[in-house]
Order: C-alpha cells, then structure tokens, then sequence
C-alpha cells in the first residue's frame, strides 16, 4: 500500500463499496442471516486491512537488478525570498483546516459515543435496585421512558406497553437473542470505527444492513415457537414507539415492514456459490491492493553503464529537458518553503520517490519520508509543475524509471544536527526499490537544500 493516508482511504472505499455491493447482489434477500452476520463483519475488518497488506506474487529476482545511480552533483541550495522572510503568516494552510474539520468531527463522534455509554450507565444505576432476572439475564423497566431494546447483558423493558402475557414473552425471547448472541458487541466495533472514519458514509450502510441482520435472527429464533401472522401483528403495535440508545438493539425499528416482509418468507437455503461469491472478489481485491508486482525472468542482454556512458544495450538514463542543472533551476525557481512550517520551525529531510513513466511524465508519488505533511505537500506540488521528461531507453525502447528527490528543510540560524540527525539511508532505500522491482532502474537526484527564516505567527 503507498503510504499516502488519501490512497489508504480511497482503497479502503473501494473495497467497502464492492463487498457491500456483492451483498446487495447476492445476500441481502437470502435467509441465512448469521452467515450474512459473518459477511459483513468481516468485510468491514477486511476493507481497512486489505490495503495495509503487501504480498508478494513470487520471490524477486535479483541477478538482473539494475544498480542505481546516484548524481555528484553538489547539493544545491535554495533561500527562501525576503518577502517570505518578512511576510507573517496569517492564515491556516488547507491541510490544517482539513485536520481541524477531521479532529471535529472526531471529537463530535466520541462525545456521542461516550455521552450514550454514559447515559446508559446512568439509568442502570439509577434503577439497580429494580433490576429483576429473565432467563439469567438482567432485565430493567424503563417506565415508558423509551421502547424496549437491549444492551451487553441487559434488557431494557419498556413496562408501560399494552401486551398481554404471550406478547410480552415473545419480546423478551427476541431481545433475549440480542443478547446470547452478542450483537451489541458487533455494534460497538461498528461505533468505534465510525470515531475513526466518520467521513465514510459507508459505514451507515454496513451498520443499516448489520442492524436489520440482528433482527432478522432475533425475529428467526422466536418463529420456531411462535405464529407468524400473530408475531407480524406485534411488529405493528411496535412502530410508534420512541427509540433513545443507538447503540441498542432495539425490538422496534424503522425497518418493521421489511422485518414483516421477512418473516413472511419461507426459509431457505444459500446456494453455495452465492456463499464463496466473495472469495473470487477478495482475490481480486488482493492482486489490486495488496500484492507487488510481479517480478519478471532476468534477461542477460540488459545492462547499465553506471558512469552514464551507455554502451549498444545499455539504459539511456531519464533526463529533465536541458538536464540536471536545468532541473535544479526549476527547483530553485519553483520550490517554497511553506510559511507555516518555518513558523513552527519544521525541518528535516523530505524523501520523495516518483516514477518517470515511458511518456516521460512523472507521477505515482510515494513518500519515503518527511517530517510533516506540509513540507511533503510542498515537494509533491513543485514536482508536479515538472515538464515532461526524456524517459529513460533500453535498445531504443522507451521504459518506466524511479527517480528519489531529496529537499532537506532548514531553518537559518537554528542548529543543523536537527535535521542532520534524521538524513535518510539513500543506500538502503535504493537497495529496498531495486529488490522490489529489479527491472526498472533507480536514479538519485542531487540533493536540494531550502533554507527558511523561522517566520512567526501573528494571533
């Protein structure tokens, strides 16, 4: 997985969106609830892992591994403006209003989260001394308070409805299943990645279909003893009731009439292949995602001349137009230091691997390191104003290359063994890309340095 938080989200999204697809598809209709229980828990745990994985097809070649090559230029040097030095910073950079907004709506997600814990905590022990035992599980009145619904080991029974004896029990049974079965747990899980991924408005369609799951199962184990036409008629006297927890499960739910819906429906079994439908879907998912690619058989009549002399079969090294001098004027020319992170004196080393592909275009950015996303973004978007290249050759042919840029940040003035101390391993890095893909040649350009002048903030 690229280690860009946007492309773990996005991957994430798409494997959310194809499982939850193939559900809709293949399993929301069928009757074998727990295996649809299973299905989606594991889809959720699945799509924010799967990106995290990387595995790889078959053991990389190494004999035919080209040897990177590492520019002797000088490193060049870049000032920051006297404007730059002079100007305040007065207002917020994107990527902090995108981390506020994120933080905020963090925030607003676990006082939800919590303020229910706790209010749930609260009723109980408001009530301990009325909690009464059904079926070894503890059962609460709430008075009329709110309808009925379950929680942990808890039932909380709304005593003021109009039921008689049999209908009172089959409630109970059914909120009892919420509970054996553990369903709040499977609710939590979904609450607390809700905290964490708040945006994704997938998750409400996961926590929709898992909700209408549970009561599928719960409605499934009170039929085998109960009628279907007099349980159907108790779903109805449920609608109207109000709803307080959403954490709980609770007996009545928006979902009645697919619920009457259901139980209406003759009991089934999943074919098979709709049950392993997934596999192929998560295979796919894998090769995407998660696996490296695919190492080819070394040719011997690939070569690299590393002093740059390329002989009739050699690499034709990538090359800026006008070259590499050329390409550090354009640095120098395009290259800033973002007024936020002098204010907050961010330095260090921002190590950016980049692949110039057989158009000479350069693109799929991967960050190696960087002591923060500003100077990260700073690198990226200087790169991204870049001409196109000369690609790099083989025979005549044109072939993708790795390019590593390296921008060490300073701060003028303020001790250089702060940035010094974190200098990146080029040697390691570069062994690491060509291990990973023996075929495509690795260049390191000269290094840049941007000196800031530690500009301050103005309240």
């Amino acid at each position: 997985m690229n280690s860009n938080l946007p492309q773990y989200l996005l991957e994430s999204g798409v494997c959310l969106a194809a499982f939850y697809l193939l559900y809709l598809v293949a399993l929301r209709k069928e009757t074998s609830f727990q295996y649809n229980r299973f299905y989606l828990l594991a889809a959720v745990a699945i799509s924010f892992l799967l990106p995290l994985l990387q595995l790889p097809l078959l053991p990389q070649q190494t004999a035919a591994s080209f040897q990177p090559i590492v520019s002797q230029l000088a490193p060049f040097v870049i000032y920051a403006s006297a404007e730059d030095a002079a100007e305040i910073s007065r207002g917020i950079s994107w990527p902090n209003i995108v981390l506020m907004v994120y933080a905020i709506g963090c925030c607003f997600f676990i006082y939800r989260f919590l303020h229910q814990l706790y209010g749930l905590y609260q009723f109980i022990r408001q009530h301990q001394t009325e909690i009464t035992r059904w079926n070894g599980i503890s059962l609460i009145n709430t008075n009329g308070r709110f309808s009925t619904f379950s929680f942990l080991n808890y039932i909380f029974w709304n005593n003021s409805q109009p039921l008689n004896q049999a209908e009172r029990e089959q409630v109970l049974q059914h909120e009892a299943v919420h509970v054996r079965q553990g369903h709040s747990f499977d609710m939590l899980f979904l609450e607390l990645l809700q905290i964490v991924f708040w945006f994704n408005p997938l998750l409400l369609l996961y926590k929709k279909a898992l909700i209408s799951t549970h009561e599928f199962i719960a409605d499934a184990q009170v039929l085998r003893q109960a009628d279907r036409q007099a349980y159907a008629h108790l779903l109805a006297k449920q609608v109207c009731l109000k709803m307080e927890f959403a954490i709980g499960n609770y007996f009545n739910k928006s979902l009645t009439l697919k619920r009457m819906k259901m139980i209406q429906t003759q009991k089934h079994h999943t074919s098979f292949a709709r049950k392993i439908a997934a596999l192929p879907l998560l295979a796919c998912l894998l090769f995407v995602f998660s696996c490296d690619s695919l190492a080819e058989e070394p040719n011997d009549l690939q070569e690299i001349t590393v002093k740059g002399f390329p002989s009739e079969q050699a690499i034709k090294t990538p090359e800026f137009p006008g070259g590499e001098k050329e390409m550090l004027k354009f640095m120098g020319r395009n290259m800033r230091y973002p007024k936020e992170a002098q204010a907050d004196k961010i330095v260090g080393y921002v190590v950016i691997q980049a692949t110039v592909d057989e158009k000479g275009k350069l693109g799929n950015y991967k960050t190696v390191q960087a002591p923060g996303q500003v100077l990260e973004q700073a690198v990226i978007t200087t790169l991204n104003k870049m001409p196109a290249w000369e690609p790099a050759l083989q025979n005549g042919k044109a072939i993708p290359s790795t390019y590593l840029f390296t921008v060490n940040f300073l701060i003028k003035g303020e001790d250089k063994e702060i940035s010094e101390s974190a200098k990146p391993d080029l040697e390691s890095i570069t062994g690491q890309l060509s291990a990973q893909a023996p075929k495509q040649p690795v260049y390191v350009a000269s290094d840049i340095v941007v000196v800031g002048y530690g500009v301050s903030k103005v309240k």
